[in-house]
């Protein structure tokens, strides 16, 4: 398994991992994040990674 696994479906984050030559996966998360919000920006960004395992 790659070290990297990316939760999301991005064609601009798989573009740029394949033109660096990046190894991965992807595994798409089935999670609503815009219903997910915390205090702050950094926190919801850290729950939402969180959640997403």
């Amino acid at each position: 398994m790659p070290d990297l696994v990316l939760a999301s479906q991005s064609l601009g984050r798989k573009k740029l991992l394949q033109y660096l030559k990046i190894p991965f996966e992807i595994f798409p998360s089935t999670l609503k994040e815009e219903k997910i919000n915390a205090s702050t920006p950094e926190k919801t960004l850290q729950l939402r990674a969180k959640l997403k395992g």
